[in-house]
C-alpha cells in the first residue's frame, strides 16, 4: 500500500483518492473506449482490473480537467503491453508514468498484445504533483 504525507498524518493513496472523489462532482478520468477492459475507481484512478490483464485488451481514458497522472501499480510486458500518454509509451515495471501532465480533454491509451500477461496497472490522477519521495510498492 502506497503512503503519502498529508499535513499531520501519513495516509495511503487509496484514502486520498477516495476522499478526493467525494469532493468531486465530475470524475477526473473517464473511460471513453474499451470499457470492458478498463474501469474508473473513485473517480480518480483507472485500472485494467483485479489480477493479471488478459490478451488483446484496449482502452482509451480521457482527462476531464488538467491533472497529473501517476501509476500506483504498473506491471506490464516490456515493449508489448503499454500505456501511451502524450506520445510517450510506458511498459515493463521500471519506467512508469509519474506526474505526467494532462490537459482537459487529453487521452491516454492501454494496449495489450496477444501473448504474455502481467499484473496490469492502476493510474491515478491528482490536481497537484505527487511528491518526489513517493515510491510505488
Amino acid at each position: 500500500q502506497q503512503r503519502v504525507a498529508t499535513g499531520r498524518s501519513l495516509r495511503t493513496m487509496s484514502e486520498l483518492t477516495t476522499r478526493a472523489a467525494r469532493e468531486l462532482s465530475t470524475p477526473l478520468l473517464t473511460v471513453i473506449a474499451g470499457g470492458a477492459y478498463c474501469e474508473v475507481t473513485h473517480g480518480t484512478c483507472v485500472t485494467d482490473g483485479v489480477g493479471n490483464h488478459a490478451n488483446n485488451e484496449r482502452c482509451t481514458v480521457r482527462a476531464n480537467q488538467q491533472l497529473y497522472a501517476t501509476a500506483t501499480y504498473f506491471q506490464t510486458e516490456t515493449y508489448f503491453d503499454r500505456i501511451t500518454i502524450g506520445g510517450t509509451q510506458y511498459s515493463g515495471s521500471t519506467i512508469i508514468p509519474t506526474n505526467v501532465a494532462m490537459a482537459a480533454g487529453d487521452t491516454f491509451s492501454w494496449y495489450a498484445d496477444y501473448s504474455v500477461v502481467r499484473g496490469g496497472f492502476i493510474i491515478c490522477a491528482t490536481d497537484a504533483l505527487v511528491p518526489s519521495w513517493f515510491v510505488m510498492l
